[in-house]
């Protein structure tokens, strides 16, 4: 069986909305198991009307019944920009220069990741 796990949910989005996680396991979308196909039947499943509200059954860590979502779908523009914050191996954290990023004085082993996806009129 072929398991679909969400990687990551967009901010402000129909899943972020919903309530999806990242670590949610999908079990259901519209009814229909995902448990022999996985993802690719998800997005088929999903490709739904704007407005138009698509049911999910899902599975998450520490909760002992699965959980029922709602997902109201939306036309969403691509984000330009993305970040996440990652902490630094000890080494990487020590070796950098304080006053530079990654140095202990700029968060003691922490680092910004951006991600530009592209350049448009909402990118600086």
């Amino acid at each position: 069986a072929v398991r679909t796990i969400v990687s990551a949910v967009a901010e402000r989005s129909p899943a972020a909305l919903a309530g999806l996680r990242v670590g949610d396991e999908v079990l259901e979308v519209a009814g229909k198991a995902l448990a022999a196909s996985g993802g690719p039947e998800a997005d088929a499943l999903l490709q739904a009307e704007e407005n138009e509200r698509v049911p999910m059954l899902v599975r998450r860590a520490g909760c002992r019944a699965p959980i029922h979502l709602s997902l109201r779908c939306a036309l969403l523009p691509p984000p330009s920009v993305s970040s996440r914050t990652v902490r630094l191996p000890a080494r990487a954290a020590a070796s950098a220069a304080p006053g530079q990023p990654g140095g202990r004085s700029e968060g003691g082993g922490h680092a910004a990741v951006l991600r530009i996806h592209h350049f448009g009129a909402g990118t600086a």
